[in-house]
């Protein structure tokens, strides 16, 4: 049953993030991995709350720059709601630093989704992003009260080829 088998791999993904010990660069990717797939694949957006500092900073193409937690998770609503199909599949993921410095992370991924929700082009297109839509990201993990936070992050998405996607032109 296909309920089952998306509780199962939410679970999964759930144990590689709660409580996490990041003591070396392989855990850290393991957590990048799980920590995307849950907030992309399965819309679980909450969790940013979790794993973000309160207030971040996140820099984004086009010279947008979000501030603060509340910012970024309404960002990440707006892109779900015009695709809510959208699933995620990372490339590569490098880290560097340790435990006691925190890591800095670089992840590259590919979005894939249809334009079936509102977004802030208009209504549906229902044009697919194929496999042209690229994304990076540097962000920092550093402790924070003893807990794991990312504390700021660099996010560029292919922006013209998703508003080609979000048009009727």
């Amino acid at each position: 049953m296909l309920t089952n088998t998306l509780a199962d791999e939410i679970k999964e993904h759930l144990k590689k993030v709660e409580n996490i010990v990041l003591k070396g660069k392989p855990e850290v990717v393991e957590f990048v991995r799980s920590y995307t797939a849950l907030i992309y694949d399965y819309k679980m957006v909450g969790l940013i709350y979790d794993y973000y500092k309160e207030n971040v900073e996140v820099l984004q193409e086009n010279r947008l720059r979000l501030r603060g937690i509340d910012a970024l998770v309404h960002d990440k609503q707006v892109l779900l709601a015009a695709f809510p199909n959208l699933k995620t599949k990372i490339e590569n993921v490098i880290v560097s630093g340790d435990e006691e410095e925190g890591y800095k992370v670089f992840r590259r991924m590919r979005y894939e989704g249809t334009n079936t929700g509102y977004s802030p082009y208009g209504p549906p297109t229902g044009k697919e992003l194929g496999n042209e839509c690229l994304g990076l990201s540097m962000f920092y993990l550093n402790k924070v009260d003893g807990k794991w936070k990312i504390t700021f992050e660099m996010d560029m998405k292919s922006a013209e080829w998703m508003k080609e996607v979000m048009t009727n032109k």
